[in-house]
């Protein structure tokens, strides 16, 4: 018994894994450089909006030493030269009046926020962060002449919102990104790797639909695959083909031998009744011509003694056609060659248009060119007689036909071997189902095992087509063994 083999390793999902990490990776690392991206811009911003409060309450401190005039000039410098974030940021004077307005604005909010969620953004805003309450802080600012200012210094939290919505739409888009190329990568990785499948899928059709005996040339075909996985079904494929082809040989040769074995069947038959019936028959005509002798006196007994001496001859030659079609060969295999198969149908030929009558024409036509000494296997001689034979039956028994043809050509095609065209046709009532008609009998389905035998298959269809009688045409081109 023989020992289980080794689990197949699958490479597939191993390659498709690789090619998504490779992707992953990469993701991980656009990630990351965005990040530190953005957190360098970030960074330099919040020292930026420390550094504008720092100078604004530098500012502020120094504001008591000016005028009103010099005062509010100096504080529109600073807004000019400085930036708040996330504070809002109001000087009004001692009536109300407003002197200065810092802080995002509302343009800057809106340019930073991405046209695609503007619409969207306000009613998400007001769900996600209604808990948040901003701080207000307010106190008075002396002045050195007249009522105090007011300074009110205020939250701002939109802008620090729109910046993380920024960021968050950021690191989504390369989210999204990085799934569609591993989308991508995965289809064309998985498209790669089976695209050796259609020449797979193209062999399994081929051993699924081929004729008995016909070479499965899809399977020889196919490359080394790239996968594992697939090797492993090509190789199976391969193994099953040489399966099927040794299979079919074993076949091809134990057909051989069944209708070796019948011919000498037939030959021994032959024999016996050549060697029996034939001496009793021959003993039983030299009785009766001792009695024609013996009854000159007596017409009327010498008169049934003739008819029994014509019964004899008649008997005699139907037992000499059955002994001719029993074993038309009586020389020995070295001695079979063309003219061996040529000068056999010609007398097959013969002994038909003799039974068959007037009614019954019959034609050969034998192309066989200069081909008459080539040696020919005994056995394939035979085969040839004996498909003739049996379609000339059919024809003259079945196909109620009154013109049939047998031809046969010498066929020789470079690189390739010699073949035999053999072909009858008739013009009798044709067969509209030769399917069905292998399967109802023993004549087209033995004529077909035989040439099946011998490496050719049965080509069958109508030899009129459009007539009222399409009669039919067996035609087979069997190979010469070299």
């Amino acid at each position: 018994m023989s020992s289980p083999s080794a689990p197949l390793r699958l490479d597939l999902p191993g390659q498709i894994l690789r090619r998504a990490v490779g992707v992953v990776a990469l993701g991980v690392l656009a990630l990351l450089g965005l990040g530190l991206l953005g957190m360098r811009d970030d960074v330099a911003d919040e020292l930026d909006g420390a550094k504008a409060v720092a100078v604004l309450v530098e500012r502020l401190s120094t504001l008591s030493l000016l005028d009103d005039a010099q005062a509010a000039r100096a504080l529109q410098q600073w807004a000019a030269e400085s930036e708040l974030r996330h504070l809002n940021l109001r000087v009004l004077d001692a009536q109300g009046g407003l002197i200065l307005k810092a802080g995002p604005t509302a343009e800057a909010a809106d340019a930073t926020r991405p046209n695609t969620v503007a619409s969207l953004w306000p009613g998400l805003q007001a769900h996600l962060f209604k808990a948040d309450d901003p701080f207000t802080v307010a106190w008075a600012l002396a002045r050195p002449q007249g009522q105090p200012w007011s300074v009110v210094l205020g939250a701002a939290p939109e802008s620090e919102q729109h910046e993380a919505l920024q960021s968050l739409l950021q690191a989504s888009g390369v989210l999204i990104l990085m799934a569609l190329a591993l989308l991508a990568l995965m289809a064309w990785n998985t498209r790669r790797a089976l695209a050796p499948l259609s020449r797979l899928l193209a062999a399994i059709q081929g051993l699924e639909h081929a004729q008995p005996g016909q070479r499965h040339f899809e399977v020889q075909a196919l490359p080394p695959m790239p996968i594992a996985e697939l090797e492993a079904l090509a190789a199976a494929l391969r193994h099953l083909d040489a399966a099927l082809a040794q299979a079919d040989a074993e076949r091809r040769r134990l057909a051989q031998q069944v209708l070796g074995l019948q011919e000498e069947e037939r030959a021994h038959l032959a024999r016996e009744l050549h060697d029996e019936f034939g001496q009793r028959l021959t003993a039983l005509r030299l009785d009766t011509r001792w009695l024609l002798r013996q009854t000159t006196q007596a017409p009327e007994l010498q008169a049934v003694v003739q008819q029994m001496d014509q019964h004899c001859a008649a008997i005699q030659q139907d037992i000499g056609s059955v002994l001719a079609q029993l074993r038309p060969l009586a020389v020995s295999d070295e001695a079979c060659t063309v003219a061996t198969l040529q000068t056999l149908l010609q007398s097959l030929v013969t002994a038909w248009r003799r039974s068959a009558g007037a009614g019954f024409a019959l034609s050969v036509e034998l192309d066989l060119g200069d081909h008459a000494q080539e040696p020919l296997p005994r056995d394939l001689i035979l085969m040839i007689y004996r498909i003739s034979q049996e379609a000339l039956t059919n024809a003259a028994k079945h196909a109620q036909a009154q013109v049939v043809r047998l031809s046969l050509q010498w066929q020789q095609v470079p690189s390739q071997a010699a073949r035999l065209v053999w072909a009858v046709q008739d013009d009798g009532r044709g067969e509209p189902q030769p399917e069905h008609a292998l399967q109802r009998g023993h004549g087209l389905a033995g004529l077909k095992e035989r040439l099946w035998a011998w490496g050719a298959d049965l080509e069958i269809g109508p030899a009129h087509t459009g007539s009222p009688r399409p009669g039919l045409r067996l035609a087979a081109a069997v190979p010469v063994p070299a």
